[in-house]
């Protein structure tokens, strides 16, 4: 039961990450495409090592706490267009309707941010497929 649910908080937070960081596409994503890729291979790598069979229970609450991070990332990550500068939540309140352009003044040190929470999910990712391999 509890296993059903981490992993449906799992696809569920990762397919809205990816939504979002497809919706804002832009000239910073290059930078993002060197570590991105690698990092969703060890995130849905750690996720099923740690369900695999029994699972490993004790992983449950990282596997979480990872895939929000993940959106938490995919919502702060800074990005441009010849139009200006925007992030991830702007982007997905334009396209819910929420805001009339979104293009606007982003948080700031929003790239700097982003790229330690996409570092502290890659560590997190990690430590999590340790533990499940140990197990």
């Amino acid at each position: 039961m509890v296993k059903g649910i981490v992993s449906s908080v799992f696809f569920i937070c990762t397919l809205l990450a990816l939504t979002i960081i497809y919706l804002s596409v832009g000239w910073f994503l290059i930078v993002f495409v060197i570590v991105l890729p690698p990092a969703m291979v060890l995130h849905i790598l750690a996720w099923y090592r740690s369900t695999k069979g029994k699972g490993n229970p004790t992983l449950y609450g990282w596997i979480v706490l990872s895939s929000l991070i993940f959106v938490i990332f995919s919502l702060l990550r800074l990005d441009k267009d010849e139009h200006g500068v925007y992030n991830g939540y702007q982007t997905l309140s334009y396209y819910l309707g929420m805001i009339d352009s979104p293009h606007s003044e982003p948080l700031n040190y929003s790239l700097e941010i982003s790229f330690v929470l996409l570092l502290f999910m890659i560590i997190l990712d990690a430590i999590i497929l340790r533990k499940a391999i140990k197990k």
